[in-house]
Protein backbone atom coordinates (compact mmCIF):
# COMPACT_ATOMS: atom_id res chain seq x y z
CA UNK A 1 0.00 0.00 0.00
CA UNK A 2 2.54 2.67 0.76
CA UNK A 3 4.43 1.32 -2.84
CA UNK A 4 1.42 2.40 -4.08
CA UNK A 5 1.00 5.93 -2.35
CA UNK A 6 4.34 7.02 -3.60
CA UNK A 7 3.77 5.85 -7.22
CA UNK A 8 0.70 7.69 -6.70
CA UNK A 9 2.87 10.97 -5.23
CA UNK A 10 5.55 10.71 -7.51
CA UNK A 11 2.68 10.72 -10.49
CA UNK A 12 1.66 13.78 -9.07
CA UNK A 13 4.98 15.20 -9.06
CA UNK A 14 6.00 14.90 -12.48
CA UNK A 15 2.30 16.10 -13.81
CA UNK A 16 2.91 19.28 -11.57
CA UNK A 17 5.97 19.91 -12.71
CA UNK A 18 4.99 19.33 -16.40
CA UNK A 19 2.38 21.63 -15.56
CA UNK A 20 4.61 24.26 -13.98
CA UNK A 21 6.88 24.19 -17.08
CA UNK A 22 4.04 24.51 -19.83
CA UNK A 23 2.90 27.65 -18.00
CA UNK A 24 6.80 28.82 -17.43
CA UNK A 25 6.42 28.63 -21.54
CA UNK A 26 3.69 30.46 -21.72
CA UNK A 27 4.81 33.04 -19.18
CA UNK A 28 8.07 33.19 -21.35
CA UNK A 29 6.45 33.44 -25.00
CA UNK A 30 3.69 36.04 -23.81
CA UNK A 31 7.10 37.96 -22.26
CA UNK A 32 8.57 37.78 -25.67
CA UNK A 33 5.67 39.10 -27.72
CA UNK A 34 5.63 42.10 -25.47
CA UNK A 35 8.75 42.95 -25.78
CA UNK A 36 8.76 42.73 -29.56
CA UNK A 37 5.47 44.59 -29.37
CA UNK A 38 7.32 47.27 -27.24
CA UNK A 39 10.35 47.29 -29.91
CA UNK A 40 7.86 48.26 -32.48
CA UNK A 41 6.74 50.48 -30.47
CA UNK A 42 9.77 52.28 -29.64
CA UNK A 43 10.60 52.19 -33.57
CA UNK A 44 7.24 53.72 -34.33
CA UNK A 45 7.94 56.91 -31.91
CA UNK A 46 11.55 57.33 -32.94
CA UNK A 47 10.40 58.05 -36.94
CA UNK A 48 7.15 59.78 -36.20
CA UNK A 49 9.50 62.33 -34.01
CA UNK A 50 12.20 62.16 -37.13
CA UNK A 51 9.26 62.36 -39.86
CA UNK A 52 6.21 64.06 -38.25
CA UNK A 53 5.05 67.09 -38.25
CA UNK A 54 7.45 69.83 -37.88
CA UNK A 55 7.19 72.99 -35.29
CA UNK A 56 3.17 72.44 -34.85
CA UNK A 57 1.58 75.63 -33.83
CA UNK A 58 -0.31 75.95 -30.38
CA UNK A 59 -2.33 77.98 -30.35
CA UNK A 60 -2.94 79.94 -26.41
CA UNK A 61 -6.44 80.01 -25.96
CA UNK A 62 -7.26 83.56 -24.81
CA UNK A 63 -11.29 82.93 -24.58
CA UNK A 64 -11.29 81.99 -20.56
CA UNK A 65 -9.91 86.41 -19.73
CA UNK A 66 -12.45 87.39 -21.82
CA UNK A 67 -14.88 85.20 -20.90
CA UNK A 68 -14.22 86.42 -17.30
CA UNK A 69 -14.03 90.24 -18.61
CA UNK A 70 -17.10 89.83 -20.05
CA UNK A 71 -18.88 88.35 -16.74
CA UNK A 72 -17.74 91.48 -15.35
CA UNK A 73 -18.94 93.36 -17.13
CA UNK A 74 -22.03 91.68 -17.57
CA UNK A 75 -22.37 91.85 -13.35
CA UNK A 76 -21.34 95.52 -13.64
CA UNK A 77 -24.37 95.87 -15.90
CA UNK A 78 -26.85 93.83 -14.02
CA UNK A 79 -25.81 96.13 -10.89
CA UNK A 80 -26.73 99.46 -13.13
CA UNK A 81 -30.03 97.89 -14.25
CA UNK A 82 -31.27 96.84 -10.87
CA UNK A 83 -30.04 99.86 -9.72
CA UNK A 84 -32.17 101.82 -11.73
CA UNK A 85 -35.34 99.33 -10.94
CA UNK A 86 -34.78 100.32 -7.30
CA UNK A 87 -34.78 104.38 -8.58
CA UNK A 88 -37.76 103.82 -10.43
CA UNK A 89 -39.87 102.11 -8.04
CA UNK A 90 -38.97 104.27 -4.76
CA UNK A 91 -39.56 107.42 -7.26
CA UNK A 92 -43.47 105.67 -8.16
Amino acid sequence: MNFLKLILIGIVVVFLAFTSMALVGVAISLLRSLFWLAVIGLGAVILWKMFGPQGAKQVEDVEPQDKLQNNELTLEEYKRKLEAQLKDRSRG
